[in-house]
Protein backbone atom coordinates (compact mmCIF):
# COMPACT_ATOMS: atom_id res chain seq x y z
CA UNK A 1 0.00 0.00 0.00
CA UNK A 2 2.85 2.36 0.81
CA UNK A 3 4.51 1.71 -2.55
CA UNK A 4 1.20 2.27 -4.34
CA UNK A 5 0.67 5.61 -2.60
CA UNK A 6 4.27 6.62 -3.31
CA UNK A 7 3.82 5.97 -7.03
CA UNK A 8 0.73 8.18 -7.15
CA UNK A 9 2.37 10.82 -4.97
CA UNK A 10 5.34 10.89 -7.35
CA UNK A 11 3.09 12.18 -10.11
CA UNK A 12 2.17 15.29 -8.15
CA UNK A 13 5.68 15.71 -6.84
CA UNK A 14 6.88 15.53 -10.43
CA UNK A 15 4.40 18.25 -11.37
CA UNK A 16 5.93 20.57 -8.76
CA UNK A 17 9.40 19.75 -10.06
CA UNK A 18 8.26 20.38 -13.62
CA UNK A 19 7.04 23.81 -12.55
CA UNK A 20 10.48 24.33 -10.90
CA UNK A 21 8.90 24.86 -7.49
CA UNK A 22 11.64 22.92 -5.76
CA UNK A 23 11.19 24.85 -2.53
CA UNK A 24 7.64 23.50 -2.22
CA UNK A 25 8.61 19.98 -3.24
CA UNK A 26 11.45 19.91 -0.70
CA UNK A 27 9.33 21.54 2.00
CA UNK A 28 6.79 18.74 1.70
CA UNK A 29 9.54 16.11 1.91
CA UNK A 30 11.17 17.74 4.94
CA UNK A 31 7.88 18.26 6.76
CA UNK A 32 6.78 14.66 6.26
CA UNK A 33 10.24 13.39 7.19
CA UNK A 34 10.24 15.31 10.48
CA UNK A 35 6.72 14.19 11.38
CA UNK A 36 7.62 10.58 10.54
CA UNK A 37 10.74 10.77 12.73
CA UNK A 38 8.76 12.18 15.67
CA UNK A 39 6.04 9.54 15.29
CA UNK A 40 8.65 6.78 15.07
CA UNK A 41 10.38 7.90 18.28
CA UNK A 42 7.06 8.18 20.12
CA UNK A 43 5.98 4.73 18.93
CA UNK A 44 9.25 3.11 20.00
CA UNK A 45 9.22 4.83 23.41
CA UNK A 46 5.71 3.42 24.02
CA UNK A 47 6.75 -0.09 23.06
CA UNK A 48 4.97 -0.42 19.73
CA UNK A 49 6.37 -2.86 17.19
CA UNK A 50 7.14 -3.19 13.50
CA UNK A 51 3.52 -3.09 12.36
CA UNK A 52 3.10 0.31 13.99
CA UNK A 53 6.27 1.57 12.26
CA UNK A 54 4.92 0.32 8.94
CA UNK A 55 1.63 2.14 9.56
CA UNK A 56 3.58 5.33 10.32
CA UNK A 57 5.38 4.95 6.99
CA UNK A 58 2.04 4.43 5.23
CA UNK A 59 0.55 7.48 6.94
CA UNK A 60 3.57 9.55 5.91
CA UNK A 61 3.09 8.59 2.27
CA UNK A 62 -0.61 9.44 2.48
CA UNK A 63 0.22 12.84 4.00
CA UNK A 64 2.78 13.52 1.28
CA UNK A 65 0.17 12.64 -1.35
CA UNK A 66 -2.38 15.02 0.20
CA UNK A 67 0.14 17.88 0.27
CA UNK A 68 1.15 17.15 -3.31
CA UNK A 69 -2.43 17.15 -4.61
CA UNK A 70 -3.29 20.35 -2.78
CA UNK A 71 -0.26 22.33 -4.00
CA UNK A 72 -0.51 20.94 -7.53
CA UNK A 73 -4.12 22.04 -7.81
CA UNK A 74 -3.25 25.47 -6.45
CA UNK A 75 -0.31 26.03 -8.80
CA UNK A 76 -1.72 24.27 -11.85
CA UNK A 77 -5.54 24.41 -11.75
CA UNK A 78 -5.76 22.84 -15.19
CA UNK A 79 -4.79 19.43 -13.79
CA UNK A 80 -7.78 17.09 -13.58
CA UNK A 81 -8.14 13.62 -12.10
CA UNK A 82 -10.77 11.55 -13.90
CA UNK A 83 -10.90 8.01 -15.28
CA UNK A 84 -12.71 9.16 -18.42
CA UNK A 85 -9.63 11.23 -19.40
CA UNK A 86 -7.70 8.06 -20.28
CA UNK A 87 -6.08 8.40 -23.71
CA UNK A 88 -3.96 5.76 -25.45
CA UNK A 89 -1.90 8.45 -27.14
CA UNK A 90 -0.95 9.90 -23.76
CA UNK A 91 0.01 6.46 -22.45
CA UNK A 92 2.19 5.85 -25.51
CA UNK A 93 3.87 9.23 -25.03
CA UNK A 94 4.59 8.51 -21.36
CA UNK A 95 6.00 5.06 -22.11
CA UNK A 96 8.10 6.24 -25.05
CA UNK A 97 9.86 8.58 -22.65
CA UNK A 98 9.66 6.59 -19.45
CA UNK A 99 10.89 3.21 -20.67
CA UNK A 100 14.30 4.62 -21.55
CA UNK A 101 14.47 6.58 -18.30
CA UNK A 102 13.66 3.30 -16.56
CA UNK A 103 16.52 1.55 -18.37
CA UNK A 104 18.89 4.31 -17.27
CA UNK A 105 17.76 3.72 -13.70
CA UNK A 106 18.39 0.00 -14.13
CA UNK A 107 21.96 0.78 -15.18
CA UNK A 108 22.42 2.82 -11.99
CA UNK A 109 21.26 -0.12 -9.90
CA UNK A 110 23.69 -2.41 -11.71
CA UNK A 111 26.50 0.04 -10.96
CA UNK A 112 25.78 0.86 -7.34
CA UNK A 113 23.74 -1.99 -5.87
CA UNK A 114 25.17 -5.28 -7.21
CA UNK A 115 28.48 -5.06 -5.37
CA UNK A 116 27.08 -6.56 -2.18
CA UNK A 117 25.76 -9.50 -4.20
CA UNK A 118 29.17 -10.05 -5.80
CA UNK A 119 30.96 -9.83 -2.44
CA UNK A 120 28.49 -12.20 -0.76
CA UNK A 121 28.90 -14.71 -3.59
CA UNK A 122 32.68 -14.74 -4.01
CA UNK A 123 34.05 -13.43 -0.69
CA UNK A 124 33.28 -13.88 3.02
CA UNK A 125 29.95 -12.27 3.83
CA UNK A 126 31.58 -10.08 6.49
CA UNK A 127 33.41 -8.20 3.76
CA UNK A 128 30.10 -6.63 2.72
CA UNK A 129 30.27 -4.42 5.81
CA UNK A 130 33.67 -2.99 4.88
CA UNK A 131 32.42 -2.18 1.40
CA UNK A 132 29.02 -0.85 2.51
CA UNK A 133 30.55 1.68 4.93
CA UNK A 134 32.45 3.38 2.11
CA UNK A 135 29.64 2.85 -0.38
CA UNK A 136 27.10 4.59 1.84
CA UNK A 137 29.31 7.66 2.15
CA UNK A 138 29.59 7.95 -1.63
CA UNK A 139 25.83 7.44 -1.95
CA UNK A 140 25.26 10.44 0.32
CA UNK A 141 27.68 12.47 -1.80
CA UNK A 142 25.97 11.38 -5.03
CA UNK A 143 22.68 12.64 -3.63
CA UNK A 144 24.19 16.13 -3.62
CA UNK A 145 25.18 15.69 -7.26
CA UNK A 146 21.68 14.42 -7.95
CA UNK A 147 20.31 17.69 -6.60
CA UNK A 148 22.06 19.49 -9.45
CA UNK A 149 21.06 17.04 -12.17
CA UNK A 150 17.41 16.86 -11.10
CA UNK A 151 17.01 20.61 -11.20
CA UNK A 152 18.60 20.70 -14.66
CA UNK A 153 15.96 18.43 -16.19
CA UNK A 154 12.95 20.80 -16.03
CA UNK A 155 15.21 23.81 -16.54
CA UNK A 156 16.59 22.31 -19.75
CA UNK A 157 13.07 21.72 -21.05
CA UNK A 158 12.15 25.32 -20.33
CA UNK A 159 15.30 26.80 -21.86
CA UNK A 160 15.01 24.72 -25.02
CA UNK A 161 11.42 25.83 -25.50
CA UNK A 162 11.89 29.50 -24.64
CA UNK A 163 15.42 30.57 -25.56
CA UNK A 164 16.94 27.87 -27.76
CA UNK A 165 20.20 26.01 -27.50
CA UNK A 166 22.58 28.92 -26.90
CA UNK A 167 21.20 29.65 -23.45
CA UNK A 168 20.99 25.91 -22.77
CA UNK A 169 24.68 25.51 -23.62
CA UNK A 170 25.74 28.33 -21.31
CA UNK A 171 23.58 27.13 -18.43
CA UNK A 172 24.75 23.53 -18.77
CA UNK A 173 28.43 24.43 -18.74
CA UNK A 174 28.02 26.81 -15.81
CA UNK A 175 26.05 24.25 -13.81
CA UNK A 176 28.61 21.52 -14.52
CA UNK A 177 31.38 23.78 -13.24
CA UNK A 178 29.42 24.74 -10.13
CA UNK A 179 28.59 21.11 -9.41
CA UNK A 180 32.23 20.03 -9.69
CA UNK A 181 33.35 22.98 -7.58
CA UNK A 182 30.80 22.17 -4.87
CA UNK A 183 31.86 18.53 -4.78
CA UNK A 184 35.59 19.29 -4.63
CA UNK A 185 35.83 19.88 -0.84
CA UNK A 186 33.89 16.67 -0.14
CA UNK A 187 36.10 14.73 -2.56
CA UNK A 188 39.31 16.06 -1.00
CA UNK A 189 37.99 15.26 2.49
CA UNK A 190 37.15 11.69 1.46
CA UNK A 191 40.58 11.22 -0.08
CA UNK A 192 42.62 12.73 2.77
CA UNK A 193 40.53 12.13 5.88
CA UNK A 194 38.02 9.47 4.92
CA UNK A 195 39.76 6.66 6.77
CA UNK A 196 40.00 8.77 9.94
CA UNK A 197 36.29 9.55 9.82
CA UNK A 198 35.43 5.89 9.31
CA UNK A 199 37.64 5.00 12.28
CA UNK A 200 35.78 7.46 14.51
CA UNK A 201 32.39 6.49 13.09
CA UNK A 202 32.57 2.69 12.91
CA UNK A 203 35.72 1.84 14.85
CA UNK A 204 39.46 1.54 14.15
CA UNK A 205 39.14 -1.97 12.72
CA UNK A 206 37.21 -0.61 9.74
CA UNK A 207 39.36 2.44 9.05
CA UNK A 208 42.05 0.98 6.79
CA UNK A 209 40.14 -1.30 4.42
CA UNK A 210 36.95 0.77 4.21
CA UNK A 211 39.10 3.89 3.82
CA UNK A 212 40.82 2.40 0.78
CA UNK A 213 37.47 1.40 -0.70
CA UNK A 214 36.20 4.95 -0.11
CA UNK A 215 39.27 6.36 -1.88
CA UNK A 216 38.55 4.21 -4.96
CA UNK A 217 34.78 4.82 -5.04
CA UNK A 218 35.28 8.57 -4.68
CA UNK A 219 37.11 8.79 -8.01
CA UNK A 220 34.17 7.90 -10.33
CA UNK A 221 31.76 9.90 -8.20
CA UNK A 222 33.84 13.08 -8.50
CA UNK A 223 34.78 12.82 -12.21
CA UNK A 224 31.15 11.98 -12.97
CA UNK A 225 29.70 15.08 -11.27
CA UNK A 226 29.68 17.18 -14.45
CA UNK A 227 28.48 14.20 -16.50
CA UNK A 228 25.50 13.90 -14.16
CA UNK A 229 24.52 17.48 -14.99
CA UNK A 230 24.77 16.72 -18.71
CA UNK A 231 22.64 13.62 -18.22
CA UNK A 232 19.97 15.73 -16.53
CA UNK A 233 19.97 18.12 -19.49
CA UNK A 234 19.65 15.30 -22.01
CA UNK A 235 16.74 13.86 -20.04
CA UNK A 236 15.06 17.26 -19.99
CA UNK A 237 15.16 17.62 -23.79
CA UNK A 238 14.17 14.00 -24.44
CA UNK A 239 17.49 12.86 -25.91
CA UNK A 240 18.23 10.20 -23.30
CA UNK A 241 17.30 7.26 -25.54
CA UNK A 242 20.66 7.41 -27.32
CA UNK A 243 22.73 7.02 -24.15
CA UNK A 244 20.88 3.95 -22.85
CA UNK A 245 23.23 1.40 -24.54
CA UNK A 246 26.29 3.10 -23.03
CA UNK A 247 24.68 3.28 -19.59
CA UNK A 248 23.74 -0.41 -19.69
CA UNK A 249 27.24 -1.31 -20.91
CA UNK A 250 28.60 0.64 -17.94
CA UNK A 251 26.34 -1.28 -15.57
CA UNK A 252 27.08 -4.75 -16.96
CA UNK A 253 30.77 -3.88 -17.32
CA UNK A 254 30.82 -3.00 -13.63
CA UNK A 255 29.18 -6.30 -12.72
CA UNK A 256 31.48 -8.43 -14.87
CA UNK A 257 34.69 -6.64 -13.88
CA UNK A 258 33.77 -6.79 -10.20
CA UNK A 259 33.29 -10.56 -10.50
CA UNK A 260 36.64 -10.95 -12.27
CA UNK A 261 38.56 -8.88 -9.72
CA UNK A 262 36.77 -10.12 -6.58
CA UNK A 263 38.80 -13.29 -6.09
CA UNK A 264 42.33 -11.97 -6.67
CA UNK A 265 41.87 -8.54 -5.01
CA UNK A 266 38.98 -8.92 -2.56
CA UNK A 267 36.75 -5.92 -1.84
CA UNK A 268 39.41 -3.65 -3.34
CA UNK A 269 38.91 -5.47 -6.64
CA UNK A 270 35.13 -5.07 -6.41
CA UNK A 271 35.65 -1.34 -5.82
CA UNK A 272 37.90 -1.06 -8.88
CA UNK A 273 35.36 -3.07 -10.87
CA UNK A 274 32.83 -0.37 -10.04
CA UNK A 275 35.18 2.56 -10.58
CA UNK A 276 36.92 1.71 -13.87
CA UNK A 277 33.87 1.48 -16.21
CA UNK A 278 32.28 4.53 -14.55
CA UNK A 279 35.41 6.64 -14.92
CA UNK A 280 35.78 5.55 -18.55
CA UNK A 281 32.21 6.60 -19.39
CA UNK A 282 32.50 9.93 -17.56
CA UNK A 283 35.89 10.87 -19.00
CA UNK A 284 35.71 9.40 -22.51
CA UNK A 285 32.06 9.10 -23.54
CA UNK A 286 30.29 12.15 -22.11
CA UNK A 287 32.72 14.83 -23.39
CA UNK A 288 32.65 13.20 -26.85
CA UNK A 289 28.88 12.82 -26.85
CA UNK A 290 28.20 16.42 -25.86
CA UNK A 291 30.78 17.74 -28.31
CA UNK A 292 30.29 15.45 -31.32
CA UNK A 293 27.25 13.30 -30.76
CA UNK A 294 24.89 16.19 -30.08
CA UNK A 295 26.34 19.24 -31.85
CA UNK A 296 22.96 20.84 -32.19
CA UNK A 297 22.65 21.15 -28.40
CA UNK A 298 26.10 22.11 -27.13
CA UNK A 299 28.56 23.36 -29.71
CA UNK A 300 31.70 23.37 -27.58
Amino acid sequence: ANVALSLISGVFGGLLVGLQRFELHNSIALTVMCLRAIATVVALLHGYGLVSLALIQLGSSALELIFGIFLSRRLYPEVQIAFDKFDRAHVALIFSFGIFAFLLQISNYLIYYTDALVIGTFLPVGMITFFAIAGNLTIYARELVGGFSRTMTPLASKLEAETGHNSLQETTLRSARYCTLLMLPIFVTFMLRGHLFIGLWMGPSYADLSGRVLWILSLPWFVGASASVSAGVILGIGEHKKVVPVALADGFGNLILSIILAKPMGVIGVAWGTAIPNIAVSVLFWPWYIRKGMPRILRI
